[in-house]
C-alpha cells in the first residue's frame, strides 16, 4: 500500500454534518484514506434529526466483509452504531482492529443514537484502544457527576477500570471555563490540553471530526499523545473556521487547514511578483516615507486568525541613492509591522482587505489618489487613546470600519515623534498594484 487507511463506521448524515461522509472528508485532509461503512441513514439537516433508517445487519456485515478483501485497515473509527446486533457484528467481525471510539450516545437535538446502550458498551467501548467522549457523554458511560477537570479525571479512571479502554481522552468543551481543558488519561498519565474557548457555539461534527484526525495520525504512526495535540490543532482551525449553510447549527470544516495553507501559500507567490513590480517600477522611490515602507498581503480574509496569516517582507523597502528602491526579501508570515497590524485590524472589523502599504505624506500623493476616484480619510493622530504598542493599528482600523464611507486610502498629519503617513489598502492585488502605478505616474 502507498497510503494509510482508516474504517470509520457511523451513520449517514444527509445534512453532511457528520457521520461517515464527513469523517472521509476529515481523514483525507490529513492524507489518510478513508473507507465507510453505514449502520444508519439518518434524515437530518442543520435544525435536527428527523428520523433514522437502521441498516439491516446483514447488509451492514457485507459492508465490513467487502472491505476486508481488499484494503489492509489496523484502526476502525466508530460512529453511531444503533442497535446491539450492529455492535455485536462490528466486533465480531472486527477483532484484530483497534477502535477509537466516539460514543455519540446523544445527538445535539436530543435524539437517541444509540439504541441499545449496554450491547454498545460490552461490544464497541470494552477493550478499545481509545475513546474520546465529551462531559455528557463521559457522565453517561461512568454515573460520575463532572463539574470541573478533576471530575472530568475521576471518570476517566472509570472508563479505564471498567472499560479497560487504554487511552481515555474526555473533552472539556462543555464546562464552564474561561478555558477548554481536554485530558487524555493513560495507565502512565494524565495529560491536560488547554487552549481558548471559540466563541462560536453549538458547531456540529466536532466529535466526529476529532476521533477521525485521531484515528488518522495513529495510522501514520503517531503516538495516541503526539496524535492528540495534532488533532486538537486541527480542531481550533476547523471550528474558527465553521460555516453555518442552513438555518441551524453551524457545521465543523474539516479542510479549513488546508483551505488556510492554501491562502498562505497564494499570498506568498503573490509577494514575490509585488517585489518584482516595486523593485523594478521606475520613481517607486517616492512613495516612500522617512521611516521607510513595507506590504502586508493576507490573500483570502476568510482565513485570517492571526498575524500568522499576514505576509509582509522581512525587512523594509528603502530607498537608496537618488530613484533606487530595494525590497529587503524574503516574504515572512507572523511579523508584527505597523501593516501587517493595521491589515490584521481591518480584517478583525470585517473589512475585506488582502493587501495594505504604508506611504509618504504629501498632499500631491493624496491628489493623485483623489483623481483616481479615491475618498481619502483622514485620522487625527491626536485623538490617539493611550495603550500599549502596537495599538494605534487597532484604534485606526476601528476608525475606518465605523467610518460612513469605507476609504481605501487614510491619511494622518503625523504628531510630535510620529511622522505623517498615507495607508492605501485593497481588495484585490492587481488593483492595488494598478493603483499605486498610476499615482506613482501622476506625481
Amino acid at each position: 500500500m502507498d497510503k494509510d487507511v482508516v474504517l470509520t463506521i457511523g451513520g449517514f448524515d444527509t445534512g453532511n454534518g457528520a457521520g461517515v461522509e464527513s469523517d472521509l472528508k476529515t481523514l483525507e485532509s490529513i492524507g489518510v484514506h478513508g473507507i465507510g461503512v453505514q449502520t444508519a441513514i439518518t434524515f437530518q439537516n442543520s435544525l435536527g434529526i428527523r428520523g433514522i433508517f437502521p441498516i439491516p445487519e446483514e447488509v451492514l456485515a457485507k459492508q465490513i466483509e467487502v472491505l476486508k478483501e481488499d484494503f489492509d485497515f489496523p484502526y476502525a473509527k466508530t460512529g453511531m452504531i444503533y442497535t446491539g446486533g450492529q455492535a455485536r457484528i462490528v466486533r465480531q467481525l472486527l477483532t484484530d482492529k483497534k477502535f477509537v471510539v466516539d460514543p455519540v450516545i446523544i445527538a445535539k437535538d436530543g435524539t437517541t443514537l444509540i439504541k441499545d446502550f449496554d450491547e454498545y458498551t460490552k461490544y464497541i467501548v470494552k477493550d478499545s484502544l481509545a475513546i474520546t467522549p465529551n462531559v455528557p457523554e463521559a457522565e453517561k458511560l461512568t454515573g460520575v457527576r463532572i463539574t470541573d477537570v478533576d471530575t472530568m479525571k475521576v471518570a476517566a479512571r472509570k472508563i479505564y477500570d471498567v472499560f479497560n479502554v487504554r487511552n481515555i481522552i474526555i473533552k472539556g468543551g462543555h464546562l464552564p471555563l474561561n478555558e477548554v481543558v481536554d485530558i487524555l488519561f493513560t495507565e502512565e498519565e494524565v495529560v491536560e490540553f488547554r487552549h481558548k474557548r471559540s466563541i462560536r457555539n453549538t458547531v456540529h461534527g466536532t466529535g466526529s471530526a476529532l476521533a477521525s484526525y485521531l484515528a488518522g495520525f495513529l495510522a501514520q504512526g503517531y503516538s495516541v499523545k503526539d496524535g492528540l495535540r495534532k488533532s486538537i490543532e486541527l480542531m481550533e482551525i476547523g471550528i474558527e473556521f465553521s460555516k453555518t449553510p442552513g438555518l441551524g447549527n453551524s457545521v465543523f470544516q474539516p479542510l479549513a487547514h488546508l483551505h488556510r495553507e492554501r491562502a498562505r501559500w497564494k499570498t506568498y507567490v503573490n509577494m514575490l511578483e509585488i517585489d518584482n513590480f516595486v523593485a523594478n517600477k521606475r520613481g517607486f522611490y517616492k512613495l516612500i516615507p522617512e521611516v521607510q515602507s513595507n506590504i502586508a498581503h493576507a490573500s483570502d480574509p476568510r482565513y485570517v486568525i492571526d498575524l500568522c496569516d499576514i505576509a509582509t517582507f522581512k525587512g523594509r523597502i528603502t530607498k537608496y541613492g537618488d530613484d533606487q528602491v530595494k525590497v529587503n526579501n524574503p516574504p515572512v508570515f507572523c511579523r508584527t509591522t505597523h501593516t501587517a497590524r493595521l491589515l490584521h485590524s481591518l480584517i478583525g472589523n470585517g473589512i475585506n482587505a488582502v493587501i495594505l502599504m504604508n506611504i509618504r505624506f504629501d498632499e500631491g500623493i493624496l491628489e493623485a489618489f483623489r483623481k483616481l476616484g479615491y475618498v481619502p480619510l483622514e485620522i487625527n493622530r491626536e485623538e490617539e487613546p493611550s495603550g500599549p504598542e502596537g495599538g494605534t493599528m487597532a484604534w485606526i482600523g476601528k476608525i475606518v470600519a465605523n467610518s460612513q464611507s469605507l476609504s481605501n486610502v487614510i491619511f494622518d498629519r503625523g504628531m510630535k515623534g510620529k511622522e505623517a503617513m498615507i495607508r492605501f489598502w485593497e481588495r484585490d492585488v492587481d488593483k492595488f498594484l494598478k493603483t499605486l502605478n498610476s499615482v506613482v505616474e501622476m506625481i
